[in-house]
């Protein structure tokens, strides 16, 4: 767990380049939580595991779950704004020639697939109107569209926000 910590912890805080399009903000991870959320993720995560008392957690009981750590608190002045944002896929909807019309954005590889889910601020529900070609979960991407402050509740990670997708691209870093 203190792994998965410190992975989320360096990407939550790496900068992507900026870009030169003026249609679309750039945005980091970290501009999708609200002043001082991180510390409370950080804080309810001490307490969940220091409950535990060292205690190991039971195969197939209630703690024994992907759980989900942090808020739906979400940063209101990026409602209805035109994104720029990278991340990883987890598909919902798609079909066998992998095009996907649904997914969640996520800021690390492996984040509700293999692990616990990031905060509901840290997952992006994509809304795809034209679905898209799955490349690969490896693969980082670029996605552009309207943010909107709606959350949507999901078996693999609750969302904060949903993104209206208008384009995407795979990520490139220097962009």
């Amino acid at each position: 767990m203190r792994i998965l910590f410190s992975l989320f912890t360096i990407l939550l805080f790496l900068g992507t380049a900026a870009a030169d399009d003026t249609t679309y903000r750039t945005l980091q991870w970290q501009a999708l939580m609200p002043e001082g959320e991180w510390e409370r993720v950080q804080e309810e995560m001490r307490l969940f595991f220091e409950n535990q008392n060292g205690a190991a957690i039971a195969e197939g009981s209630s703690l024994d779950e992907a759980r989900q750590f942090g808020s739906y608190r979400v940063v209101e002045a990026l409602n209805d704004q035109k994104v720029r944002l990278p991340g990883f896929i987890v598909p919902l909807e798609y079909t066998a020639d992998r095009m996907v019309s649904e997914f969640l954005l996520v800021p690390y590889f492996g984040a509700c697939l293999h692990s616990p889910p990031p905060p509901p601020n840290q997952i992006v529900f994509v809304d795809a109107a034209e679905p898209i070609v799955l490349e690969s979960l490896w693969k980082p991407i670029w996605t552009q569209g309207t943010l909107v402050t709606e959350k949507k509740l999901n078996g693999l990670g609750d969302a904060a926000y949903t993104l209206r997708l208008e384009g995407w691209e795979l990520y490139e870093p220097d962009r």
